[in-house]
């Protein structure tokens, strides 16, 4: 009986003291880190002990220049990501080697061009075979709900990309043009409202191109939903974590990230190895009038400062990260 262990100084026997056992019972554990505690002992249950008043807050958010008495969320513990760097040359090389045949190279190297040349922005790339696509996300290819799935793939845009390019192949001009329009940024990250076309008007400038190695969309300001990176990559956000997702999902992918500040990097899978290689290009490479990609490989003077002797000498060979 937990009550003889309760003094309440009141004068009445024990027998007619009031006792109390409560319990608390978690169904899953959770990686919370508890707020942190006064040292209790039996002693202070004995004394009937109770903070004083002053010492206890009105409110959770009371007192914000003080700690938060708010629990602290603890980050998932992955393993850190070995990101190297090499020329576009070499990219193309050993991507080479994991892609089915000629056309699925060629797919590749021509948005390869665009991201790197003609991209005014940020910009997410994933190219894959169609029957990959299908695998990672099932149902939600062909229908916006995708309630069920694990991984499911949406438009930003209500389908006004994916629509504005249906039947045209990456090598059109007018493929290269759409691409560059959709990069370049906005003060509100949309089309403007001026746009000639009504269907972009006010529409999100967000999300991924997804590419099928037969050279044609399979999906535009695509949000993919659901994958989680198989490694923590430090010092980038969202949408470099995702495309780390997408390369270890997709069967035979290749992926493509472009920041807003202009940095490349390819991402692909081999076996159990997220391969994660900075691009180097040429800066001064853009797309035409005419929508067409003038891009240069190898090493351009601009970006020499940060590359060390020993990276330059290790792109003989493709370094990979093993999970």
């Amino acid at each position: 009986d937990r009550r003889k262990f309760c003094n309440y100084g009141h004068g009445r026997s024990e027998d007619s003291r009031p006792g109390y056992l409560v319990g608390l019972r978690l169904g899953d554990p959770c990686a919370i880190e508890p707020p942190p505690q006064e040292p209790f002992s039996l002693g202070m249950l004995q004394q009937g002990y109770f903070p004083p008043s002053s010492a206890r807050p009105t409110s959770a958010f009371a007192n914000t220049d003080e700690a938060s008495p708010v629990a602290t969320l603890l980050s998932t513990q992955l393993p850190l990501l070995d990101v190297k760097t090499c020329t576009r040359d070499f990219f193309e090389i050993v991507t080479r080697e994991t892609l089915p045949d000629e056309h699925a190279w060629a797919t590749v190297q021509r948005m390869v061009d665009l991201v790197c040349g003609c991209a005014r922005g940020g910009a997410l790339v994933v190219i894959a075979a169609q029957g990959a696509f299908e695998e990672a996300f099932g149902e939600s290819m062909l229908q916006e709900d995708g309630d069920n799935q694990t991984a499911v793939v949406r438009t930003s845009d209500g389908g006004y990309m994916t629509g504005r390019l249906r039947g045209i192949p990456v090598s059109h001009p007018g493929f290269a043009k759409a691409f560059q329009d959709f990069t370049e940024r906005t003060d509100t990250d949309r089309w403007p409202e001026s746009h000639p076309d009504e269907a972009a008007r006010g529409q999100p400038k967000d999300g991924a191109f997804l590419i099928s190695f037969s050279g044609y969309r399979v999906k535009c300001a695509a949000k993919i939903l659901g994958l989680c990176p198989p490694m923590a990559w430090h010092g980038v956000g969202t949408k470099h974590e995702a495309a780390l997702a997408c390369a270890w999902a997709l069967h035979g992918s290749v992926v493509l990230v472009r920041s807003d500040g202009g940095t490349v990097h390819g991402i692909w899978r081999r076996g159990n190895t997220a391969c994660v290689h900075r691009i180097i290009f040429e800066q001064g490479a853009a797309c035409g009038s005419d929508g067409e990609a003038a891009v240069g490989s190898g090493l351009d003077s601009s970006d020499n400062s940060d590359v060390s002797g020993d990276e330059v000498a290790g792109l003989l060979s493709c370094i990979c990260v093993e999970v």
